[in-house]
Formats: structure tokens, sequence, C-alpha cells
């Protein structure tokens, strides 16, 4: 899926950067910051401690007059315990010599209203579940068979985990606590997160994620 590890904005990393001539640097992959919030504060600007990397002491600093946007549409508000996501994240040296993330446009990050080991967990089942490019079989989210994709049917709320047929997709649903990881994913936008390609860059991204179909 994603990524807790960020590049510092003053090395371009060439794991994360190519130089295209006259001082500039574009992408080779997209990454996405991953953090779990530890309290929030807003003075002038929203600052969120999070945690990551072993530290519980990260700042994530938003710097834009547009940060209520993403306040405002995230999902029963921010608070800890909740997950941080943001997009092309780089080291930021703040002034009081601490390092953290500066966050300026208010569409490259998301609120997850989930703590990162769920977010993670939440990711393993929609991998192990979800029909995978070049493969003849994918696994039932009811039964746990392994069958051919063509003979299975998709959730039609989330388009993410395949069933055998309706009563592995009501036991999905009801003993696998499918009925709650669909509304994530749907609300959250978090299909796109989950099916992205991040080892390549194909233009620049925002939230919410969409998939080209």
């Amino acid at each position: 899926m994603a990524s807790q590890h960020t590049p510092d904005q003053e090395n371009h990393d060439p794991m994360f950067f190519r130089y295209t001539g006259g001082g500039r640097y574009q992408p080779v992959k997209h990454w996405c910051f991953l953090a779990e919030i530890v309290s929030v504060e807003y003075s002038t600007h929203w600052v969120l401690t999070v945690k990551s990397g072993g530290r519980s002491d990260v700042r994530v600093a938003f710097d834009t007059d547009d940060e209520w946007t993403l306040f405002n549409k995230s999902y029963e508000g921010v608070r800890p315990g909740y997950t941080v996501a943001v997009l092309h994240a780089t080291q930021h040296n703040f002034s009081d010599v601490s390092t953290g993330v500066r966050v300026g446009n208010p569409f490259l990050a998301q609120i997850i209203p989930m703590t990162l080991a769920e977010l993670l967990a939440l990711n393993d089942r929609v991998q192990k579940y979800s029909p995978r490019k070049g493969a003849s079989e994918t696994t039932c989210n009811g039964c746990d068979a392994q069958k051919q994709k063509t003979s299975m049917q998709m959730c039609g709320k989330c388009s993410m985990v395949c069933y055998c047929g309706k009563n592995c997709q009501i036991a999905g649903w009801q003993d696998k606590d499918h009925k709650n990881d669909c509304k994530i994913i749907k609300f959250c936008g978090l299909r796109a997160m989950f099916s992205l390609d991040w080892s390549h860059y194909n233009g620049r991204l925002g939230f919410p994620l969409c998939l080209s179909d």
C-alpha cells in the first residue's frame, strides 16, 4: 500500500526523485506518509503530533488557509487514534530544529478514522480477497476457498472483495465484518489507496484518490 518513510526535502533521494533538467526534479514513484495521531492542536494552524518510525513526537503541521477543507470533510472529525495520510510527504526542518512533515496543500492529506494498525490490517484483508492482476484465481471472503476469478462475484458496494455467491457474501458481511470494512473503504476512498501501483509515477495525485478505469 503506502509507506511511513519520507525523503528529506533538501536531498533529492534517487529512490524518490529523478533530475529532469533546469534545476527541476520529478518523482519516480508515488508514496504516502502514514502515521497515527497522538494529539491535535490549533493556534493559527492545525498541528498534529503523530507516531511514526518508533517515535511518538513527530509533527505534521498544516500551513495553508484551506486546511478546514480537510478537517470538515473528514469522517467523524480529527482525533487521537486516527491515521493521517500525506501524499508525497517530505521531511521538513522546522524553525525549532525539529523535523516532521509540513502540509501546504490540504488535498494532499486525509484523515482515516482508524488506527494505523487497523488500516494496515484492513489492507491485508483487501489484498487477500481482491482479484490480483495476472492471477487466474482469487480467494472468497466468505469461505476462504480459492476459485477461478471468472466464477467469483465482487462486492457490489466497494468492488474490492470476492465471493462464491450470495451465502458467502452474507457470511463475509456478518462473520468477517465486511459491513464495517465496506463502509470505511467507500467513505474514505480507500479502494484507490489499496489498488494503486505505488511503484510508478503517473502524474500528480490528490485526495480523494481515484482509479483510472
